[in-house]
């Protein structure tokens, strides 16, 4: 037989809050509470402007610097397409439903490049840039006009150099959220 008996939370925050002078329950209690209000804050949601999409980018480079790669793998997940078929088809018509199968088939790879990006931009000095696109410059085959978002990481100049452009990614705004089309990659060519 057990000895340890299932008591109701209130019971349990009265008995601690009764016994704070002897314990750190309380203090505890309230630093987690402030940890995760600031974790909702970075989640709330970001507005469809090239602004929101840069606070967005910020703060997942935060969770980079902090080293908390599964919150950053969270961030990343949550920049997919909630329906990548009906999205590409609704967008592109019959010749997105490829696109759409390569969004899909190169997903988690896809997913990891750019958390793996985050980390290393973490470790530069520099900034993001975003820019809204002509989304018919971008996407010749697009059927209606989304608005798209071109992601850049700026470094800093050092010694005299010049600073450097590295474009990462599109994103459009789809159901309240950013989404990053994982389906065009940059090639850095020396």
């Amino acid at each position: 037989m057990s000895r340890y008996k299932l008591m109701p939370v209130s019971m349990f925050l009265m008995v601690t809050t009764a016994c704070a002078p002897f314990s750190n329950v309380v203090s505890l209690g309230a630093a987690f509470l402030r940890a995760r209000a600031r974790e909702a804050k970075i989640h709330a949601p970001y507005p469809d402007s090239a602004q929101g999409l840069k606070q967005e980018l910020k703060d997942m480079l935060e969770m980079a610097r902090g080293h908390r790669s599964d919150r950053l793998r969270a961030m990343v997940t949550d920049l997919e397409f909630p329906d990548a078929r009906a999205w590409y088809l609704a967008n592109f018509g019959t010749s997105g439903l490829e696109t759409a199968n390569q969004y899909e088939k190169n997903l988690n790879a896809s997913e990891e490049l750019l958390k793996n990006q985050m980390i290393e931009f973490a470790r530069e000095d520099g900034y993001f840039s975003v820019r809204k696109q002509d989304a018919k410059k971008v996407y010749p085959s697009l059927v209606t006009a989304p608005e798209v978002f071109l992601a850049a990481w700026k470094t800093s100049p050092v010694h005299g150099e010049d600073s450097s452009e590295t474009p990462f990614g599109y994103f459009v705004f789809v159901d309240g959220k950013f989404r990053w089309d994982s389906t065009i990659i940059w090639v850095t060519v020396d």
